[in-house]
């Protein structure tokens, strides 16, 4: 569990990593540890006809040695007819005059199979601003995603292959969540990451 924990949160918000623990504490004892890219026996288990989402939010005050630095959030909640997924960070007190961050992560997902639909973020990081979107398109089996540095006014896009469902750094722990957490459990799963696609090996 620690590796992924360390994966999430280099990968997401610096602000994040309290969050990430607190939903993965949720999910249960795992260990999962990233491997390098997906293969075919990595595969999301859809939910079952019975399984509800949740509708919950994580909150955590973080602290860098004696300061407050900031806030995290991560929230899960029906949307329509899909999932909603959302994790924020935004740094406070004297961090926030240091390294100001303000981060802002939302994904879609599909309720029906727990498949990420579509991300977009917004990093505010020290002089660094940028927005990322990220489309999924299954039946081609292809995804999107479009860059653009907002500090320079420079976009780039790029088009990458992907499997037949994958889930994304923050819904794929309310999909950890979701599973079957006996001991002896094991499951390999694809997780995306702003068009990279990992396997996650996770094992009870």
């Amino acid at each position: 569990m620690r590796k992924l924990r360390e994966r999430a949160c280099g990968l997401t918000f610096r602000l994040a990593c309290p969050v990430v623990a607190g939903v993965l504490a949720a999910a249960g004892q795992g260990k999962p540890a990233p491997l390098s890219r997906s293969s075919g026996g990595s595969h999301i288990v859809a939910p079952s006809s019975s399984y509800h989402f949740p509708s919950e939010k994580y909150v955590y005050s973080v602290r860098w040695q004696l300061f407050n630095a900031g806030t995290s959030t991560v929230q899960i909640e029906a949307s329509g007819a899909g999932v909603h997924v959302t994790a924020t960070a935004d740094s406070a007190g004297v961090p926030n005059t240091i390294y100001p961050v303000h981060d802002i992560f939302a994904a879609e997902v599909d309720p029906a199979s727990f498949c990420t639909l579509e991300i977009t973020k917004h990093n505010a990081e020290g002089p660094h601003r940028r927005d990322i979107s990220i489309s999924f398109d299954y039946g081609r089996g292809k995804g999107r995603i479009e860059t653009k540095d907002l500090k320079i006014s420079q976009s780039k896009q790029d088009q990458f292959d992907i499997p037949p469902c994958v889930t994304d750094v923050i819904s794929g722990f309310f999909y950890v969540a979701s599973l079957p957490l006996a001991p002896g459990f094991s499951q390999t799963f694809p997780l995306n990451d702003n068009g990279r696609t990992s396997d996650i090996l996770l094992a009870v």
